[in-house]
């Protein structure tokens, strides 16, 4: 487990290091601030006028099927680096590695699928008249959906 905390804080600053070289504070100041303040005034007057615009024309079906696609991108990081091969294959650890890094990748999943149904849930209950446990449920069936497309995709590779 200490060798999976420690590639998670690695790959942490990694991810730190690349923003920084990508967006400067004037992006931040320009373009990512003023755009997460007109959305979250959008999303408050929105709830508030219960005006919800084209999605009342949008079946609920294929909203569910836009978050899930939206969802289930992406992979499992594993955090194995070529050397564990060499040192680390038949060892208890590699495999403790390996299975953290999927209980560490589905759980970043599963926080944000709860973010987006939770920011989603008031527009399904005064939009569609779903009840508050079902969009719970579609979490599970995100991450059913991202388990199998990931084992999929495995499979393919292997074959």
């Amino acid at each position: 487990m200490k060798m999976l905390f420690e590639r998670i804080r690695k790959q942490g600053r990694f991810n730190v290091k690349l923003w920084r070289s990508i967006a400067d504070w004037t992006t931040w100041f320009y373009l990512v601030i003023p755009t997460g303040l007109f959305l979250s005034f959008l999303y408050k007057e929105t709830l508030l006028k219960n005006s919800f615009g084209l999605l009342v024309h949008l079946p609920l079906g294929v909203l569910v099927f836009g978050i899930i696609t939206i969802l289930s991108m992406g992979s499992i990081r594993t955090f194995t680096e070529s050397a564990d091969k060499l040192f680390f294959v038949q060892s208890k650890n590699y495999k403790r590695l390996k299975a953290g890094a999927l209980v560490y990748s589905l759980s970043i999943k599963a926080i944000m699928a709860a973010i987006i149904i939770v920011l989603m849930m008031p527009i399904w209950i005064h939009l569609y008249g779903l009840n508050s446990w079902q969009p719970f449920q579609l979490i599970v069936v995100v991450l059913i959906s991202f388990v199998v497309n990931t084992l999929l995709s495995l499979s393919l590779i292997h074959i």
